[in-house]
């Protein structure tokens, strides 16, 4: 099973998602702590992708992305590190997935 989680950043205001999966260019810091629970690769897609077409109908201001934890084999990554984890008794790095179906697909 691999080592993925949902977080969620602030959605940058001048940004307008193409898709449900898109990512801003530059992905804000992190926002909200990681669940304990990891998922897999496309437990963490769909899930995502459900979360964010509710932001989308709703103009919300919480963007929820895909985070690698650090080792895990992913195409395009982004590295992103939150105050709170450099805080963390245990750092774990990781890392905002990007994918390469991101813009424009509502599939």
């Amino acid at each position: 099973m691999g080592k993925y989680q949902v977080a969620t950043i602030e959605r940058p205001h001048d940004w307008d998602p193409r898709g449900p999966l898109d990512l801003p260019d530059q992905p804000p810091e992190i926002k909200a702590s990681f669940a304990d629970k990891a998922l897999t690769f496309s437990q963490a897609v769909a899930t995502v992708r459900s979360l964010n077409r509710q932001v989308i109908d709703r103009t919300g201001t919480t963007w929820y992305v895909i985070v690698a934890l650090e080792n895990e084999p992913v195409g395009r990554t982004a590295p992103c590190h939150s105050a709170e984890s450099e805080s963390a008794a245990e750092h774990q790095p990781y890392h905002v997935v990007r994918l390469e179906e991101s813009g424009g697909q509502d599939t």
